[in-house]
């Protein structure tokens, strides 16, 4: 029996995240002593350094000290203020709220009131004025503000100069107003001071001590021994040798420890701790690196290198001229500040070094040449070139490729190695124009004597001048060439001005998009058209850009708005009828009926009184009306418009009015807080008072027998029909937060909004169940769809925001800008209808546009497309086999195994199903028979994870953990049923991806098929299939590889697996490309059947799309959870299957640019009958069938 693992008693280490005060394993460093000096002594300071290097525990422990020593202390967390979907007034209001928090003045200082009031200054002006005359005022004591994570404020969007301005202004302030010399700053972060003010006119932020953070060392670091003293006797010795690893980087050295604590079982004799650590940090940090890297720390440093591509290249060649070299002096040069602040290399004794060994491992040599790779479309002409001495002028860049080379690198900082090979080949390419101009000057000179020689030859005989004109001819031809090149040339450079101008169409058109969706779609079916245009009949991969059709697959993913107009004239509200028309209510009086189309139907007269609120009951098409004198009335529109009865006056005004879900009764609240509820033919049932001085929202549960209201004094109530009060309860934990508005989701949950920007759910008890943020704006609306599965708020920013009941957000929908009064939604036609008070009105559409659904199957480890591309299979986690038309339906299922089926795969013929089991088994589904004659070809074992048949259908390859590929004959071979596996062992570790190579012309007389494996050992093999021969190997180094793929035309394997690198090889083992598409690993490949498009599913939970070219198509990341597996349809109308974690499946198209074009036009089939731009981009009404 096993022992457990030695842990400590005593010590535990923490991995990640600010160590709390008390805790044992923090180490005080130089640091701790210099910031908590330089801040009593009221120095501005400022630690700034990479992540994950102590800055925030650091902070921790001096604030604990400062605020012993009776200092005032507050801390704000920039990032928890937010970048995105923020204005300047925003983000300096929530800073005051995150001072006023901290210091602890909530009692004394009340923020909403006092912004108002001095809004007719900047933000900047006020929390200035906040600082001096409030926060300066109130406390007395010294005060030091921590502002962590000061690099988001370089994100935000809008410019941070002024803030940073203000900052230097407070330091220099201290002359003038000695308050000031109170008042310290300590700024935490990863970025320079040189990048804190952006605007190079200005004055750099240039006050302040810098903080050096250096790594853990002994004797300082001794404490953390203690958690290591049941593993050694000397536990000193264990922590120096983690330190050896670590550097003393304190994420790293925590979590040694911690790993340490957790994996080594037995005492480390004396004298093994080196070794034994180093066994350590191979099996748990270094093999497999990003599988073990949680929490995150060295992706982290990844992420950062290459986050910017525009800087990656730059940075990238400087750390390769410092691995190269050991060690570059240290310089402070930008690129080398950039680069300490990834972690990746420290500062010592002048010079520049890895950080420690588990960097100089993970990040060595061939991982920085594999990335500049990946950067440089040239990469590998220019390895070439390096090494033939920068002599081998066949592997400079001429023509196209330069002019892409140039036109790439002209926004980025690049090695010096890269500078030169473009301006050798810039140099070579001048040289070369220069000998092409040479000869042409000699072709037409050429002529010229040709000429000539014709017309002294015109005088000679017949014989003589018809051999002259044979050799004008050849001259001729000569010249006709040239002028061949010459107009070819031409066009290649109009194509590639062209193909730039509609990539920077294509990004100004997704920037515009969130706020302009219709139009920018418009714009992209332009776009699209235009590269039809220039590209004329040429496959995809030969699109000198793909950028429209991303931009068309990203609008067409994303789009809600089906269709807008404006009615310009002050609007009240709008709702949908039920057959799907759009009522409007003006503010005049005027009652409208509209298509879908955004054509008037017709306009009514209600009132000749201003109206000023509205409501709509669409199941008995009746429409109250509240005017401006205090009346409301209820007219009848079905038919003729006859009102039905006048609701009375209400000399104050409703706030909100309801019809009852049951249509027995109506109810409004007064703007006096007062409730009055009507019967259905108008009479008045009850009048109650809620208590509250001004009413807000009304509500009625679904069974019509109880009502929800909220008031000026915080409060939730809930009632019965006759006023009695059920429940009232207070939102907010000691200071109120008004509620602007409350629903109730179903008879027992009540959702409410509130001027803090927070939706609250509750029971009608008053137990708050969740709450969660919906904006940084004061929400002033809260509404549920008809099912309670969706909830919508509205809030000042102008934004509509739809969510789950769980909180999640499920879309933003953009476009007015005016307060959004009026929202509804049909459940039939599944529309929702917004409107303002501009007139403006906007229709969403929600129907489904992929198939999705639910396998019962634990989660999805595998799907296949039948040839006929008409069913799918799935292989499940709960060793279930299940077929399936498109649509969703279950078509037949087979328990395959107790176990999971990691692959399942259709015979050429469609008739049978191959699967390889976790368990080792490998099984045939004759899919024509019962679910019980299923052939077992291989007993239980360890796991199977790729089955293959080959074209003819003669073969079936299976391969999986050991390493060994198995063959047997395949139901199409005359050697059916099979008797037993040839076996052949082919890689070190487990195999992952196991193809054949598809058939070539020529049917039954076709070759023995040669296989094609890959796996854990990153190389990939071509097989004969019929003896284990090895045909011939490469090596990618792409580390670990899970899926290949091979194109149609027999010519290129593509692989992907560890890093997120897909590859491009010919079968020779010579590289096409490589290029980066996920930032974590690839878990599945797929191709589309003409071989055009490839697939990925990624770590990352994304799926893209991708030309052959590396350019991308589209992007999908609307599933839940990790996508295991994709295939793509060999139908003509190719679609994509997708599924993995969550158990579902989604099935989508894969559209080609005509197809996107055409789907962009049908999507706006309503935009286009009263907008001109869509008419002109969609010329006739797309087909709708």
């Amino acid at each position: 029996m096993t022992s457990p693992p030695l842990v400590s008693s005593t010590i535990a280490y923490q991995v990640g995240g600010s160590l709390p005060n008390s805790a044992r394993t923090y180490v005080q460093r130089a640091a701790d002593i210099a910031l908590l000096d330089g801040l009593l002594a009221g120095e501005f300071c400022y630690v700034l350094n990479a992540r994950q290097m102590g800055k925030s525990s650091l902070r921790v422990q001096v604030m604990q000290r400062l605020q012993a020593a009776g200092v005032a202390c507050a801390a704000v967390d920039i990032t928890k203020i937010g970048s995105q979907n923020i204005n300047s007034d925003q983000w300096y209001a929530s800073l005051i709220g995150a001072l006023v928090q901290g210091f602890g003045l909530g009692d004394q200082f009340q923020l909403r009131a006092w912004w108002r009031e001095r809004a007719y200054l900047g933000p900047v002006q006020r929390l200035g004025d906040f600082v001096e005359t409030v926060l300066l005022d109130l406390i007395t004591t010294p005060l030091v503000i921590f502002i962590d994570e000061i690099d988001s404020l370089l994100s935000l969007p809008f410019a941070t100069d002024d803030f940073f301005t203000w900052m230097r202004a407070c330091y220099n302030q201290r002359v003038d107003n000695p308050a000031f010399n109170r008042l310290t700053f300590a700024l935490m972060g990863v970025t320079t001071p040189a990048n804190l003010i952006q605007d190079k006119q200005r004055t750099p932020f240039n006050i302040g001590r810098a903080i050096p953070l250096e790594g853990l060392a002994l004797p300082a670091a001794a404490p953390l021994a203690q958690g290591l003293a049941d593993l050694s006797p000397n536990p000193e010795t264990v922590l120096q040798a983690i330190l050896d690893w670590t550097g003393g980087q304190p994420f790293l050295t925590q979590k040694l420890c911690r790993l340490a604590q957790q994996h080594l079982l037995e005492p480390i004799p004396p004298g093994q701790e080196a070794a034994t650590i180093c066994q350590l940090v191979q099996a748990w940090v270094l093999t497999d690196w990003e599988h073990h890297d949680e929490p995150e720390h060295l992706k982290t440093i990844r992420n950062r290198i290459l986050a910017n591509e525009q800087r990656a290249g730059r940075i990238l060649g400087l750390y390769q001229h410092l691995l190269q070299a050991g060690a570059i002096p240290a310089d402070d040069s930008s690129e080398q500040i950039e680069l300490r602040l990834t972690g990746l290399v420290a500062y010592q004794q002048g010079q520049l070094r890895v950080f420690n060994p588990i960097y100089a491992q993970v990040f060595d040599l061939a991982w920085v040449e594999l990335q500049l790779g990946q950067l440089r479309p040239y990469g590998i002409l220019l390895q070439a070139w390096v090494e033939s001495g920068c002599s081998d002028t066949s592997r400079l860049l001429r023509g196209e490729s330069l002019k892409e080379a140039l036109s790439w690198a002209s926004d980025k900082s690049l090695s010096d190695q890269d500078y030169q090979f473009l301006a050798a080949s810039q140099d070579w390419q001048q040289q070369e124009t220069q000998r092409t101009l040479i000869i042409e000057r000699q072709e037409k000179e050429a002529i010229v004597r040709a000429n000539r020689i014709l017309g002294q030859a015109s005088q000679q005989a017949r014989r003589l001048v018809q051999r002259s004109l044979v050799g004008l001819g050849l001259v001729s031809v000569i010249a006709i060439v040239v002028g061949t090149g010459l107009i070819r040339t031409s066009q290649e450079l109009q194509s590639s001005q062209a193909s730039l101008g509609l990539e920077q169409d294509s990004i100004n058109i997704l920037n515009q998009f969130p706020s302009q969706p219709l139009s920018s779609l418009v714009a992209a079916i332009e776009n699209g058209r235009e590269l039809l245009r220039l590209v004329g009949q040429e496959p995809l991969s030969q699109y000198p850009t793909t950028r429209p059709i991303l931009t068309l697959n990203t609008i067409l993913s994303r789009i809600l708005a089906r269709n807008q107009w404006n009615i310009a004239k002050p609007l009240i509200g709008s709702s949908l009828t039920q057959d799907g028309q759009v009522l409007t209510v003006l503010a005049d009086g005027q009652v409208q009926r509209w298509t879908r189309q955004g054509e008037k139907l017709a306009q009514t007269q209600l009132s000749n009184q201003t109206l000023v609120g509205m409501r709509f009951n669409p199941e008995r098409e009746q429409l109250a009306v509240f005017t401006q004198a205090g009346t409301g009335e209820v007219w009848s529109l079905a038919g003729r418009p006859q009102k039905l009865f006048t609701l009375g006056n209400f000399a104050t005004g409703l706030a909100s009015f309801k019809f009852s879900p049951t249509h027995a009764t109506l109810a409004g609240l007064t703007n006096q807080g007062e409730v009055l509820v009507w019967a259905a033919n108008g009479q008045v049932q009850a009048r109650f008072s809620t208590q509250a001085s001004r009413g807000f929202s009304l509500a009625y549960a679904p069974n019509g027998q109880t009502l929800v209201t909220t008031g000026s004094d915080g409060l939730i109530r809930v009632w019965t029909l006759s006023g009695q009060l059920v429940r009232d309860w207070q939102a907010g934990l000691g200071q109120p937060v008004i509620q602007k508005s409350v629903i109730f989701i179903d008879n027992e949950t009540i959702a409410s909004v509130g001027e803090d920007g927070i939706l609250r759910l509750w029971t009608t008890q008053g137990k708050q169940i969740n709450q969660w943020r919906v904006s940084l704006t004061p929400a002033y609306l809260v509404g549920a769809s008809p099912s309670g599965e969706t909830l919508l708020t509205l809030s000042e920013d102008n934004i509509i925001r739809l969510w789950t009941v769980n909180g999640l957000l499920q879309n933003e929908l953009s476009g007015h800008e005016r307060f959004v009064t009026s929202v509804d939604f049909n459940q039939r036609t599944k529309t929702l209808l917004s409107s303002d008070p501009s007139g403006r009105l906007f229709l969403w559409d929600f129907q489904p546009r992929d198939q999705v659904w639910s396998t019962g199957q634990a989660s999805v480890w595998h799907v296949n497309f039948s040839p006929q591309g008409d069913h799918l299979a799935t292989a499940g986690k709960d060793g279930s086999i299940k077929l399936w038309q498109l649509d969703g339906q279950l078509r037949q299922q087979i328990q395959a195994s107790s176990q999971g089926i990691n692959t399942v795969k259709f015979s050429p013929a469609g008739q049978h199903l191959a699967f390889g089991g976790d368990d080792g088994t490998v099984g045939i589904w004759p899919l024509q028979q019962h679910p019980n004659s299923v052939l077992s070809l291989q007993p239980p074992g360890p796991a199977i994870y790729a089955v293959d048949f080959s074209g003819d259908g003669h073969y079936l390859a299976a391969a999986g953990k050991t390493g060994e590929i198995l063959v047997w004959s395949g139901p199409q071979s005359p050697a059916w049923p099979p008797q037993s596996a040839r076996k052949f062992h082919a890689h070190t570790g487990a195999i992952w991806g196991l193809r054949f190579l598809p058939q070539p012309p020529g049917g039954e007389n076709s070759p023995v098929p040669t296989l094609v494996s890959t796996g854990q050992d990153g190389w990939v093999r071509f097989w004969n299939v019929e003896t284990g021969e090895l045909i011939r190997e490469f090596n990618p180094r792409q580390g670990w590889l899970t899926s290949l793929n091979i194109t149609p035309d027999r010519k290129t394997v593509i692989v992907a697996g560890e890093g997120g690198i897909i590859g491009l090889w010919e079968l020779n083992g010579r590289k096409i490309r490589q290029f980066r598409g996920h930032m974590s690993s690839i878990l599945s490949l797929g191709l589309s059947q003409d071989g055009e498009m490839i697939v990925s599913a990624g770590q990352d939970g994304i799926v893209s799309v991708w030309a052959l070219s590396g350019q991308p198509i589209a992007t999908v990341n609307d599933q839940a959870g990790i996508s295991y597996t994709l295939d793509v349809s060999p139908a003509a109308s190719q679609h994509l299957a997708v599924a993995g974690q969550n158990d579902q499946v989604y099935l989508m198209p894969l559209y080609s640019l005509p197809d996107l074009i055409q789907q962009g036009c049908r999507w706006l089939q309503d935009y286009r009958v009263t907008h001109i731009t869509a008419q002109t981009a969609c010329p006739a009404p797309p087909n709708r069938h």
